[in-house]
């Protein structure tokens, strides 16, 4: 296609030569697309090829401009046991005047939880490559980009818990990358649905979610599966004030996936539910239904004990469980190996093995990318190639494989999650454990 964009500069009001020049190039493009390795017509690697690399063996793209930071020089300082003024994360002008963000001397509010606030590391590796594009689209569509969204991917897994080559192969092989989670949760709810009429999941067609949900999410169940089929679990008036008196203990959050005070209590409203429904379902017919949950809700920022509910869920129920954790990247200790479940007949027998099917997570939150970036997590492949078989949009990598199907999704800005990698590093430099006790503290 360079070479057609030549011709046609070169010979603007030749038209009859410029067609038999085009039509001959555009010929030769077609021979030669027989020996393209990755999806649709991009002359880049194999993206399910890269994916499965082992990492002794995997080698990083290079980057096709300077790096922008060497190194950082910015340290959080040690937490103390009480929140302070001085300390970052609390609008503290050390802190705003620093490499890690945008210096905000002037605002006075800022809302992780909905829009986020980007690093000035993930801006300014987003804006090298956006400049990369600009200079030069072909090359930066056709030869960089997949090969740069496969090692963010590989990246990403390492950032959530991905440790020996067996379990990170299995993450590998299970992780998407998606623009938010908005989009993402409209490919499993709309997967659900799908399914359930195809008949390709067993007996369930309904969907269960809580009533202190994600507006969104709840649009969805509603949209994809009907009314009928889309059960509200009542929990903010009856259930929630008795979460007032259980203690959270902040300086252990992976705890509390798990913690059976507060498990009880969203347990108690998910049984409530399905009683006052047992009129119209019956027990059997639950399998394979599909139950929604926030990992942190958004209007009332509750951690859910998602681990004990989806144990729950899908040892009485057999329920599919989908995890809405758009706030849950940094922010909370994602450890994915241990969360997902990848699908086996019995979990006593898998180590290790979680009770969550599919997790989905912003890194414009908590994670402070550029807006535009997401991640879709599934280690269970039957999962992958029957809900999640269709993203929310079908383009040149829907036969290719899961990491394909999400991957692209047409020609738009991709600098965001190509800016992943360098965020992931500098968190990791600024020690994680560190950082996310500001964000708990403050």
């Amino acid at each position: 296609m360079f070479e057609c964009w030549q011709i046609i500069r070169r010979q603007k009001f030749q038209q009859p030569r410029l067609l038999a020049n085009v039509s001959r190039s555009l010929s030769y493009i077609r021979i030669e697309k027989a020996g393209y390795q990755s999806i649709g017509s991009f002359h880049s690697d194999n993206v399910e090829e890269l994916i499965r690399v082992p990492e002794e063996k995997y080698i990083p793209p290079e980057l096709p401009f300077p790096e922008e930071y060497s190194q950082y020089s910015f340290r959080i300082p040690s937490s103390s046991t009480s929140p302070s003024n001085k300390r970052p994360f609390s609008n503290a002008i050390s802190f705003a005047s620093t490499s890690s963000h945008l210096n905000r001397q002037e605002w006075t509010f800022l809302n992780h939880g909905a829009f986020g606030l980007a690093l000035d590391v993930g801006l300014q590796r987003s804006h090298s490559w956006r400049m990369c594009l600009e200079s030069q689209p072909l090359q930066y569509f056709d030869r960089y980009l997949l090969n740069h969204l496969v090692y963010g991917a590989r990246r990403m897994t390492k950032f959530v818990g991905a440790r020996d080559e067996a379990g990170s192969l299995k993450l590998r092989e299970g992780i998407a990358m998606i623009g938010n989670v908005t989009a993402g949760m409209n490919a499993v709810i709309g997967g659900h649905a799908r399914c359930s009429r195809s008949d390709q999941v067993d007996h369930g067609r309904k969907v269960f979610y809580f009533d202190i949900a994600y507006g969104s999410n709840k649009k969805m169940c509603q949209s994809y599966h009907g009314r009928e089929n889309a059960i509200e679990i009542p929990f903010e008036e009856d259930f929630l004030p008795m979460l007032q008196n259980i203690q959270v203990d902040l300086g252990n959050r992976r705890m509390n996936d798990s913690d059976p005070d507060s498990a009880e209590v969203f347990l108690k409203a998910l049984e409530a539910a399905i009683y006052n429904a047992s009129n119209s379902i019956s027990k059997s017919s639950l399998e394979g239904s599909l139950l929604v949950l926030d990992h942190i809700t958004s209007n009332t920022a509750i951690h859910m004990p998602i681990s004990t509910i989806a144990k729950h869920a899908k040892e009485k129920y057999g329920m599919i469980v989908a995890v809405d954790g758009a706030h849950g990247l940094l922010s909370l200790p994602l450890d994915m190996p241990n969360l997902l479940s990848a699908g086996t007949n019995s979990h006593n027998n898998a180590a290790n093995e979680g009770y969550v099917d599919i997790y989905l997570t912003n890194a414009h939150k908590w994670f402070s990318s550029p807006r535009g970036a997401a991640l879709l997590f599934c280690t269970n492949p039957f999962l992958r190639e029957t809900i999640l078989r269709q993203p929310a949009v079908v383009s040149h990598g829907i036969d290719d494989g899961f990491l394909s199907r999400f991957l692209w999704d047409g020609c738009r800005d991709y600098t965001a999650q190509l800016s992943l990698p360098v965020i992931a590093d500098f968190w990791e430099q600024m020690e994680v454990g560190v950082v996310r006790k500001e964000m708990q503290y403050n």
